[in-house]
């Protein structure tokens, strides 16, 4: 009996230490598709806009342009729900704030390709920026940089990277590793050998554009703790903020928008702009 039990126990530890390696080898790809889990959502096929396909590093990357005939272009990062698609009306919104929109999917989502690795995504972005720059003439201070939920990290390397106007981040976090130690309690990253990434806590210092952050007090997906970390990080020659207390992740950009809005339209007209606590 004991014989057994100790074949058990040694059938067991050599399985752990076996399922360890393999998560050490595939614990970027693991990583990869556990942040940017666009292929757990049922595609929403709506034809809304013409989309232009861009060939770069020999995959196909898709976006769209909204053209506000202005001088002004906001560069919007949407967040982890789906593709293009479903966020129609979202993006429809940000150019009825009276500036052109530029809007793609990232890597591997909706019709883009490749893999959402961390440099695939930076330099898609840079693709993109020097699109407009070389393609569409646009100056470098005439571009916002708008990002929402993890795609704020990439909003804050762009920024950190390159001259432009503002930048907006809602719901920023802070880096890789602590988002991974918030959500499961300890930093399973660092068991699996792998670096930190999205740091934006840190790029956030180097940014002196004029920088809006927006928040709400219980998001339980991005806490509260973060958003602050990166405002004071912050050495933005002006920086702002807009916390709502009583609203979740997901629903702030829709539920308040129309109250949001006008504090946004003040930030991007250099109108004064006082930070703002909305409580409903």
């Amino acid at each position: 009996m004991i014989k057994k039990l100790k074949m058990y126990l040694i059938s067991f530890v050599v399985f752990l230490i076996c399922f360890y390696i393999i998560l050490i080898f595939s614990g970027n790809k693991f990583q990869n598709i556990s942040t940017f889990p666009q292929t757990w959502f049922e595609e929403i096929n709506i034809i809304w806009i013409e989309k232009i396909e861009l060939k770069n590093w020999d995959n196909k990357l898709v976006w769209v342009y909204l053209d506000n005939n202005k001088e002004k272009t906001i560069f919007y990062f949407h967040w982890n729900g789906g593709s293009l698609n479903i966020f129609e009306e979202r993006i429809k919104n940000i150019w009825n704030l009276w500036y052109n929109v530029l809007c793609y999917d990232y890597p591997w989502y909706g019709e883009s390709e490749g893999d959402p690795t961390e440099k695939n995504i930076y330099e898609s972005s840079e693709i993109f920026y020097k699109y407009l720059i070389e393609e569409k003439k646009e100056k470098k201070e005439d571009i916002i940089i708008y990002g929402y939920s993890i795609w704020a990290a990439v909003a804050t390397d762009l920024a950190y990277k390159k001259n432009i106007d503002k930048l907006i981040l809602m719901s920023p976090f802070t880096s890789r590793y602590w988002m991974g130690e918030y959500m499961l309690g300890f930093n399973l990253q660092k068991m699996l050998f792998l670096e930190n990434s999205f740091i934006s806590e840190e790029k956030i210092k180097s940014i002196k554009a004029e920088t809006l952050v927006i928040h709400w007090k219980q998001d339980k997906l991005i806490p509260f703790y973060m958003w602050e970390k990166i405002y004071q990080n912050s050495w933005a020659k002006e920086k702002y903020f807009i916390s709502v207390e009583k609203a979740w992740h997901n629903n702030v950009s829709y539920q308040y928008e129309k109250e949001i809005n006008p504090y946004i339209i003040s930030f991007l007209e250099w109108k004064d702009f006082e930070n703002r606590i909305i409580v409903r």
